[in-house]
């Protein structure tokens, strides 16, 4: 819509109405643009931090596991 109002202020020779719906625009589309990389940026935070959770509960079972071999051995060398 506000690229409609641009061309008709810019046929009409309306210079100040021209700058005023472009700068609108320019200014929509910058907040969009923003508004979906941060969105992108979150969505990436979140998958971050759920891939470090499932290796922190991989390495605390890898632990578990060789805690209880450790005693396995200790029981076999009595």
């Amino acid at each position: 819509m506000s690229l409609e109002k641009i061309i008709a202020a810019a046929i009409e020779g309306d210079a100040v109405e021209v700058n005023k719906s472009f700068n609108e625009e320019i200014s929509s589309r910058i907040s969009l643009a923003l508004e979906e990389k941060y969105k992108a940026a979150m969505e990436e935070d979140l998958e971050e931090a759920k891939d470090d959770d499932e290796d922190e509960d991989e390495d605390e079972d890898d632990e578990d596991q060789k805690d209880d071999d450790d005693e396995d051995d200790d029981e076999d060398e009595d």
